[in-house]
């Protein structure tokens, strides 16, 4: 048994380049996690059959206050990693 089982992970920014790795791995490791993206640059993730117990998605902006379940872990990733798109939206 892992660590991450049964843990409760919030990833903000999941479904960036680097959130959709994290999260895969997360859920391959029986953790349940709770995607947050207002997918500026990345896009929603596909969910499998087998996951869909372990993996929950918000499209929000986290600028904006809102109601997060409680968690285990945080990861923030919520940032566009590209310059083109943070010097859009410093």
């Amino acid at each position: 048994m892992s660590f991450w089982h049964d843990k409760i992970v919030i990833v903000a920014g999941g479904a960036g380049f680097i959130g959709q790795h994290l999260v895969q791995a997360l859920v391959n490791a029986h953790a349940s996690v709770h995607v947050i993206d207002n997918h500026s640059t990345g896009r929603a993730l596909e969910v499998q059959p087998r996951t869909q117990q372990q993996l929950t998605q918000q499209h929000h902006d986290i600028c904006t206050p809102t109601m997060m379940p409680k968690a285990d872990v945080v990861y923030n990733l919520a940032s566009p990693a590209s310059p083109v798109h943070y010097q859009g939206d410093p």
